[in-house]
């Protein structure tokens, strides 16, 4: 299993923001082995911490993070938008 590769997620190199003159976002999926020597080698992480992340990681690649909770509509008091939205909405911030 490669992290960031599951049901709903699209594992290309490169995804569009979803506005004009926007550089593409880059995504490289790594296996759980390179994840998780990174994390200990690397970064120094504790085994508890990495198998914690290492199981998040699992998660998420697996699609089970993919869905959008009604109550995220209902914190937020509005409708939830999509990731181009925002990056459309804060654009001038980044430039």
């Amino acid at each position: 299993m490669e992290i960031g590769v599951g049901a709903g997620l699209d594992p290309s190199p490169e995804v569009p923001c979803g506005f004009e003159g926007a550089r593409p976002v880059g995504f490289t999926p790594i296996s759980i082995d390179a994840a998780t020597t990174t994390m200990k080698k690397e970064w120094g992480l504790p085994d508890a911490m990495v198998d914690w992340l290492s199981s998040l990681n699992q998660i998420v690649s697996a699609g089970y993070a993919a869905g959008i909770s009604p109550d995220v509509a209902t914190l937020l008091g509005r409708a939830p938008i999509t990731f181009a939205q925002f990056a459309q909405n804060h654009a001038p911030s980044w430039r």
